[in-house]
Order: structure tokens, then C-alpha cells, then sequence
């Protein structure tokens, strides 16, 4: 059994969204959002894409079954950046701080 992800890139052009469904082989999604799926080359399937739309920035958002997996992606001209979900807690008000 592997890792599962549930990633969304529905942000982005329709054109963009076809050729992320062919290069990934995962077919027509519903609409740019995979749910709970192995998809392990995410991120050099994702810099194929953006190099075919050069000048364009393609998101991703992902949301993994391991709390706190949270992270968003961006690749532009087959460059990527990943950031990571920052869970904090603000300050108590009742009391004595």
C-alpha cells in the first residue's frame, strides 16, 4: 500500500489542465483535482508540463493522508518550488497571558 495524495490544480488554464491529465496518464479528472491517489512523479511530470507553456506559472495544491501534509507547488519554464503548510496557534485572551 502506498502514500496517497490528494492533489488539486484546477487554478489553472483548461489547456494546461489537459496536458497535466495526458503527461500524468491519469486521464480526464474531475475537472483538475485527483483524490487520494499514488502519484509519485508529481513534481517531473509537472516541469514537463510547464515547459510546453513557457512564461506560464502552473499551481498545484497537495493535501497528503499524514496530517500536517499540506503544501502548495508552483512551476514556471520547468522550474518548481514547493512551501509547506505553517500551523500555528495564536495566544490565549483569558487570563493571564
Amino acid at each position: 500500500m502506498g502514500y496517497c495524495t490528494t492533489f488539486d490544480f484546477s487554478s489553472n488554464m483548461e489547456d494546461v489542465i489537459e496536458d497535466i491529465e495526458r503527461t500524468s496518464g491519469y486521464g480526464k479528472s474531475s475537472g483538475g483535482n485527483y483524490s487520494e491517489i499514488q502519484w509519485y512523479s508529481w513534481r517531473d511530470h509537472l516541469a514537463e508540463v510547464s515547459t510546453r507553456f513557457p512564461g506560464i506559472i502552473i499551481k498545484i495544491d497537495g493535501v497528503g493522508e499524514e496530517f500536517p501534509d499540506i503544501w502548495k507547488a508552483r512551476f514556471l519554464n520547468g522550474n518548481c518550488e514547493v512551501v509547506k503548510a505553517e500551523i500555528t496557534f495564536p495566544s490565549f485572551t483569558l487570563g493571564v497571558q
